[in-house]
Order: C-alpha cells, then sequence, then structure tokens
C-alpha cells in the first residue's frame, strides 16, 4: 500500500503523508495498562495498534475502527486477532458501550466544530470512570475543546514523526 498516494486522494481523511512512527506509538501507549479495554479510533495503516497490541495481555481487549475500506481490510489481514469495524467513529461512539482507554488517530481539525465536539463529547461519555483518552494531531488547535469537554489536559510532543505531532491525554474524572 502507498501511504502518500492515500493521502494524496485523500488529505482530510488521511492527514499525514507518512505512518504514524513507533515513537509516537509508544507516547500514546507509555500509560496503558495489560488489562485495559481498548478503543482505537482510526487505525490507518495498524503502526498504533500494533503499540497497543505490545502493551496488552489480550488481543480481545482490542476494538479498532477505521474507516477507509482499504486500510481496514489490511489492518484486519495484518492483525486477524483484533475486532476492526470498518465505520464512521460516530456510529460506534453512539452505541453505548464503555472503554478503559480510548486512543485517536482521526483528524478532527479539519471536521466541522460542531461535529467535532459532539465526537469529544460522545468518546467522554464512553469512557470508564478514571479512563483515559488519547489523541495525536498536528497542531494545538482543538486544546482549548478538549480542556473545556474533560476538564483537565496534558500535552505531549514527539518531533520523531513525519510529521511531528501532539498527544493529547484527558483523563474522564
Amino acid at each position: 500500500m502507498n501511504w502518500l498516494i492515500k493521502f494524496a486522494k485523500n488529505p482530510r481523511s488521511i492527514s499525514s503523508i507518512a505512518p504514524s512512527s513507533k515513537s509516537l506509538g509508544h507516547l500514546m501507549t507509555k500509560n496503558l495498562p495489560s488489562n485495559a479495554r481498548v478503543l482505537e479510533l482510526g487505525s490507518g495503516s495498524g503502526a498504533i495498534t500494533e503499540c497497543i497490541l505490545n502493551k496488552l495481555d489480550n488481543p480481545s481487549l482490542l476494538t479498532s475502527v477505521e474507516i477507509d475500506d482499504e486500510l481496514c481490510n489490511f489492518c484486519k489481514k495484518k492483525f486477524p486477532e483484533v475486532n476492526f469495524i470498518n465505520k464512521d467513529i460516530q456510529e460506534i461512539l453512539s452505541r453505548d458501550e464503555s472503554y478503559d482507554f480510548i486512543l485517536s488517530g482521526v483528524p478532527f481539525v479539519p471536521m466541522q466544530k460542531n461535529r467535532r465536539q459532539q465526537n469529544f463529547n460522545l468518546i467522554k461519555k464512553n469512557l470508564n470512570p478514571g479512563g483515559s483518552f488519547i489523541m495525536y494531531q498536528y497542531s494545538l488547535y482543538t486544546r482549548k475543546e478538549l480542556r473545556n469537554i474533560f476538564g483537565n489536559l496534558q500535552t505531549n510532543f514527539t518531533p520523531w514523526n513525519l510529521p511531528p505531532a501532539f498527544v493529547f491525554t484527558c483523563k474522564k474524572i
């Protein structure tokens, strides 16, 4: 699969010229306990998925959502033990399920503000008390919205990704 071609065809959905780096994956999963129930939003080619699986005792604890048919099928073949769902994240978040961690590579910045805030509110609703939402973005654009919805926010940065990325962590209190 040529990532650069996928990006050129749909930059609002793919948002990056290269798959996520191991540095980004390690930063996003550094506090992930081995027994956590995890929802991954926007698995892409599975770079973060692999880091999540390296932390979990049981791959059945991970559910991953990817809207792009080709990427979803690629990940299903690469990680057959993971439940991959080929749907829009809002449809999955509208279900009444709860998770200990929700990790996201979804490009929220290009979304309309009301849709982005709906998604953030649904993510918060789907987290267990004490659960964390961890996402990466390529700008600080959504920081204020996340702080307003979650009440707390920790920001990290990795220059070792293409492009360099911010990792936002919000805990449901």
